[in-house]
């Protein structure tokens, strides 16, 4: 269908008969415009917009930043002169006194400015309320080019959020915050863009040329799922730290001197899970006492992030780790990081639960470490939250850690 002028509209609004809403639009000339969709509500039987336009093409306009045509209300007059529907009547009856001869008469009285008072978006067909798209009005190969290109934005702010996955020495709940606010933009922006792809698609579904609203429409059933999906594995890592801090409230792990017999702090004991903070709080131990030399770790895990800048402290300070009790997926960074490692029977390891964000770079730290590949495997092969359990008999096997000797009551 071959789109209408667009008129210099200088008034937008809307009033409301029998249950439906009236959009209106008022000229420069004083001309009163209706929105053609609207008036079908009363007048089923009218022709398809392209029709209309064939027949009235100087009366059938674009005022709005849709492209649905409006129709000049000086052209109801004779398309309902024949009408015997009561509805048709009523809303006849409904304009003439409610907005057409107050509109006419204030007209007379104070003509409108010549030059038109919207925002200039409005002239240009433009709509800066992007949230717009879901309603299918816009046609659809602009519905595709601006859920494409909003879309890639969101995946571009997650790639620069994701930057900041691994920085967990200072205080990053803002990083936590943007990233959430960033997921749940793209989100619900493809949500948007794949609904308002099927509408707009449904309305020009009767296009002379039927991939103008079909190949539009793949793209956005395509495309939508492809960049939320990418945008929320790329924040993996953040929304991992997010989910962990704000909604179960899990703190930092607690980070307890250890004295030998001689009443020398040589050893730390790190306890719970390791939450946002962990890296902070043993430095801030490790700074307290300088003399350390070992790590002694009683912890089920908790976030991977936290759990790799611990093993750089241990790395730094050139530290002996022990696991006294099981040791899984964060908590083995900490562990693997030690200069010796030493592993009490009644413990164990577990490799595994990781996100896939996130396991290429504690794979690579693995092997850094001198883990044994078949380990590595295990802990890239599981995507579950639960993972792999390896025996301390395993463990000393495969040479990833020694025997520790029993406790010292």
């Amino acid at each position: 269908m071959p789109r209408p002028p667009r008129i210099d509209v200088v008034r937008l609004w809307t009033q409301r008969h029998a249950h439906h809403n009236l959009h209106l639009a008022e000229d420069g000339q004083g001309r009163l415009w209706l929105r053609l969709r609207d008036l079908r509500h009363w007048m089923p039987g009218l022709p398809s917009d392209a029709e209309m336009l064939r027949r009235l093409p100087t009366q059938l306009a674009l005022a709005d930043a849709s492209h649905e045509p409006y129709i000049d209300t000086d052209a109801l007059e004779p398309l309902t002169r024949k009408a015997r529907n009561p509805g048709t009547l009523k809303l006849m009856a409904w304009l003439q006194a409610n907005v057409l001869h107050p509109a006419r008469r204030r007209h007379a009285s104070a003509p409108l400015p010549g030059r038109p008072v919207l925002p200039p978006w409005w002239a240009s067909g433009l709509d800066p309320r992007w949230w717009f798209i879901a309603q299918g009005r816009w046609s659809p190969w602009r519905t595709a080019l601006t859920g494409a290109v909003i879309g890639l934005a969101g995946l571009l702010a997650s790639r620069l959020l994701a930057l900041q996955t691994w920085a967990v020495d200072g205080t990053y709940s803002l990083w936590l915050w943007l990233a959430a606010l960033t997921g749940l933009w793209c989100t619900v922006w493809c949500g948007a863009w794949v609904t308002g792809s099927i509408r707009s698609a449904s309305r020009h579904a009767d296009d002379a040329d039927g991939r103008t609203a079909w190949t539009p429409l793949l793209l956005g059933l395509g495309g939508a799922p492809v960049l939320a999906l990418a945008a929320l594995l790329g924040l993996g890592g953040l929304l991992q730290a997010w989910w962990s801090t704000t909604v179960r409230g899990e703190g930092a792990a607690v980070v307890v001197p250890l004295s030998d017999a001689d009443g020398q702090v040589r050893g730390l004991r790190i306890s719970g899970v390791l939450g946002m903070g962990s890296t902070q709080a043993l430095r801030a131990a490790l700074d307290a006492h300088p003399q350390v030399q070992r790590l002694e770790i009683h912890s089920p895990g908790g976030l991977v992030t936290e759990g790799h800048g611990m093993a750089q402290l241990a790395l730094q300070h050139a530290l002996n780790t022990e696991a006294r009790v099981a040791c899984e997926a964060a908590c083995t960074l900490v562990f693997v990081a030690g200069e010796k490692r030493l592993i009490a029977r009644e413990a164990g390891l577990g490799f595994g639960g990781l996100l896939p964000s996130l396991a290429p770079v504690v794979a690579d730290f693995y092997r850094q470490r001198g883990v044994p590949e078949d380990f590595v495997q295990q802990a890239l092969g599981r995507r579950s939250w639960q993972p792999v359990a390896t025996s301390a008999e395993s463990a000393v096997a495969s040479g990833l850690a020694a025997p520790a000797p029993p406790a010292t009551p």
